[in-house]
């Protein structure tokens, strides 16, 4: 574990807020967004819990050691260390929402329809935020990217033969695995040594084509690398010339 935390710090390091730059304030940001969509109606709830316990008592209540303890040392990771996507933040939103639910207990008592009725308003709010809006983790959302994916799936089947291609990815490797099974899918970078214990160096040469399965811009400027053209199409691809070599990773060789 240690080897493997350590390993990981390393690829990360020059986005840290020690390597210097904005990093600090964009971990900040990245990490208020996360909570932001997480949360939603629920961050005001819980700011208000903990401001009114403050009022009242003085202190937030006698568990505040509990949910220091499992929800502090994580989100310091991401501010002060990294933070590489909102998905991180699932592992401090349930402690979150138990933590809200711990503050409004005793108004639960001294009110109890008051709680429930305030707390179904903003459950409405999130399914309505979910349903009826365009926001990066709508349902218009997740049906835009599954239909990019569907476009994206399609055009290699249709345009690129399994036994002559080879598709290369990063953030989406496993996306790629998963829908194209029948591809030899490679991952494309640095080598990524905390992925893949077993992961191994291909060299791909021509007449190979290699297909580019990936979101812009990351996709953009991996396509520029390779000199492969913009044509407008739902995946960037090109053809191996004589003399080229690809230098990739099999990250499930056997």
């Amino acid at each position: 574990y240690l080897a493997t935390l350590g390993a990981q710090a390393s690829r990360v390091s020059e986005l840290s807020p020690a390597a210097g730059s904005d990093a600090l304030l964009r971990n900040t940001l990245l990490t208020l967004y996360a909570l932001w969509w997480g949360l939603l109606g629920f961050a005001l709830l819980l700011v208000a819990a903990i401001v009114a316990r403050l009022l009242v008592r003085r202190r937030l209540s006698d568990e505040v050691a509990f949910f220091a303890l499992w929800l502090v040392p994580a989100t310091l990771v991401y501010v002060a260390i990294h933070i590489g996507d909102p998905g991180y933040l699932m592992s401090v939103l349930p402690g979150l929402y138990v933590a809200c639910a711990a503050l409004l207990a005793p108004v639960a008592r001294t009110a109890p329809r008051a709680v429930p009725m305030f707390a179904a308003m903003l459950v409405a709010l999130n399914v309505a935020v979910f349903v009826a809006t365009d926001t990066p983790l709508s349902s218009t959302a997740i049906a835009r990217h599954d239909q990019s994916l569907h476009e994206r799936v399609t055009f290699v089947r249709d345009r690129f033969a399994a036994s002559s291609s080879v598709v290369i990815a990063q953030s989406e490797y496993l996306t790629a695995r998963y829908y194209l099974p029948e591809y030899r899918v490679l991952f494309f970078g640095d080598r990524p040594e905390v992925l893949s214990r077993s992961g191994r160096e291909v060299r791909v040469a021509a007449p190979t084509a290699v297909v580019i399965f990936i979101f812009a811009p990351l996709g953009s400027e991996l396509a520029t690398t390779l000199g492969l053209p913009d044509d407008g199409a739902p995946v960037r691809s090109g053809q191996l010339g004589t003399g080229d070599t690809l230098v990739a990773y099999d990250l499930e060789s056997h």
